[in-house]
């Protein structure tokens, strides 16, 4: 959470990218696996449930973290997205006020 917070938003958009390639790659690489072990094995009426099938793998499967890297990512690029868009120093503090118009100030 603090990396969050101090990191700049274009550090932010990297990582998150990365993260999501990597948690792609991951999650297009079960999808092969489960394709080329499980498919060729199931016979004609279970092969309609390889969907299913991939999604159980995905849920059990906990040595290989593909779905929260893929979320992390997801998330680390929308933080340096919105970080991104938001101005500099759009609430100042001035004089110990917090930041708040007429809290603080001498002239309320």
């Amino acid at each position: 959470m603090l990396a969050w917070r101090t990191s700049k938003p274009a550090t932010l958009r990297r990582a998150g990218v990365v993260l999501f390639a990597a948690g792609a790659v991951g999650l297009a690489a079960i999808a092969i696996w489960q394709a080329m072990t499980w498919l060729p094995h199931a016979s004609g009426w279970r092969q309609s449930y390889f969907i299913q099938r991939y999604f159980f793998v995905l849920a059990t499967l906990i040595e290989i973290p593909v779905v929260p890297v893929t979320v992390a990512g997801v998330v680390l690029w929308a933080a340096g997205r919105a970080a991104r868009r938001r101005p500099t120093g759009a609430v100042e503090d001035v004089e110990g006020t917090g930041g708040s118009p007429g809290v603080g100030s001498k002239a309320s």
